[in-house]
């Protein structure tokens, strides 16, 4: 069992800057696909397609870009949250910062040369160097002192990523309407490069670790993946993990191709989308800076997901309705407020279902399920979204049905 140091209050103070920057910029770097990548195939004027070329074309290579950042994911992550465990929190960011580093370079440089092959290449490599996410979840674990604190942690972090979302939707909209056309799409991905350089150097100066380190520990490449079939096998975390599973997928699927929806169903432009997007990492931060302190005071999390889901459920099937885009956008605030509050909570259900000493391992299971989950979305997603935009949320409306059946299960373990 792993023993850890008290933090001073200083050196929480401390922690807690590197964890919310490092988790900023993954949130920001996630949420720069949207107003960047969507144009970028979608648009009358796109680098790697012609005007001839067919949506259902661009829609099935958007796609299969977007899959290959959780493919490489799901290797590397599940040994990084083990190893996180054994070597410590902040030597494991440091490798995933210096990933991070690289992966965003090559993005800009993708885009930047018009290189579809390149851009797929930084995708690769961004995904296999994801561990950042996980890691921040662990070390708020770690520095938590109770259940309650844990779940307003988990919130303040997630809260945080609505206003990264926020930010990034807005430069990205900025750095398309006032740079020239060849720089504006890559800029942003420069700017995460040298952000998350100085990431690493915060954490290098500032960071305290809180696990003591008794022995070197070798990466385990394998190890990883016996911990998610110890996972599957696990009657009280299966249920959890499997229930956040579906949750991702409905949730991804429809924000990976809520653009295509908005452009090709309600006939939005750019800015129209920019603005939605806006919307949503408002709402997002609403629901976890407001709702989410509110309702821990009085619920568990797996309470709250009692009210979530069913309500997610019904306002998903609610946007698939034929209606106005006035209509169409209440409904869809609506289902956003609620995923807010069931993903953070699907995360916490999980975090509190295990003991302190494996948070690494346990986040990062939980981040390759999330990898799993964004792959599903990305091909299934594509192939609902290709026949008709709206059945996107047919797609989701089934997942979360599935979320719904394993909280179900949860509740008889």
């Amino acid at each position: 069992m792993e023993q850890y140091t008290p933090l001073s209050t200083s050196a929480y103070r401390r922690n807690l800057i590197c964890i919310l920057f490092i988790y900023a910029l993954d949130s920001f770097g996630i949420a720069i696909a949207y107003p960047v990548f969507a144009p970028l195939f979608f648009g009358d004027i796109s680098p790697f397609f012609s005007a001839s070329d067919p949506q259902f074309y661009r829609v099935l290579f958007f796609g299969l870009m977007l899959s290959l950042f959780p493919l490489t994911q799901f290797i590397g992550v599940p040994f990084l949250g083990d190893y996180s465990d054994k070597a410590g929190r902040k030597k494991t960011f440091t490798f995933t910062l210096f990933g991070s580093v690289f992966g965003y370079a090559l993005a800009a440089a993708g885009i930047y040369y018009r290189s579809f092959t390149l851009l797929c290449i930084s995708r690769l490599c961004g995904g296999f160097f994801a561990g950042n996410t996980s890691i921040c979840f662990a070390s708020l674990a770690d520095m938590s002192t109770s259940d309650q604190n844990r779940s307003k942690n988990f919130g303040i972090m997630a809260s945080l990523g609505g206003l990264s979302f926020v930010a990034s939707i807005a430069l990205g909209e900025y750095f398309l309407t006032i740079f020239p056309q060849y720089w504006a799409p890559a800029l942003p991905f420069a700017m995460l490069s040298l952000l998350s350089l100085v990431a690493f150097f915060l954490l290098i100066f500032l960071f305290h670790e809180q696990i003591i380190i008794k022995r070197k520990v070798k990466f385990q490449l394998a190890q990883g993946y016996r911990h998610i079939l110890s996972t599957l096998e696990n009657e009280t975390l299966k249920p959890a993990y499997l229930l956040y599973f579906f949750f991702a997928i409905s949730w991804i699927s429809v924000m990976q191709f809520y653009p295509s929806n908005l452009i090709v169903v309600y006939h939005q432009n750019p800015l129209s989308l920019t603005y939605n997007l806006l919307a949503i990492g408002i709402l997002w931060f609403l629901a976890n800076s407001i709702a989410q302190r509110f309702l821990i005071r009085y619920f568990t999390s797996a309470q709250i997901l009692w009210g979530t889901i069913p309500l997610l459920l019904l306002f998903f099937l609610c946007s698939l309705l034929p209606q106005s885009y006035i209509s169409f956008s209440v409904h869809f605030s609506i289902a956003i407020f609620i995923a807010a509050l069931t993903w953070v909570n699907s995360i916490t259900n999980i975090s509190l279902r295990a003991p302190k000493e494996i948070q690494g391992r346990i986040m990062g299971v939980n981040q390759s399920f999330a990898a799993l989950a964004t792959l599903t979305a990305s091909l299934g997603g594509a192939i609902f979204a290709a026949i008709n935009p709206s059945f996107i949320f047919v797609f989701s409306a089934a997942c979360v049905f599935a979320s719904f059946i394993f909280l179900r299960k949860q509740a008889h373990k």
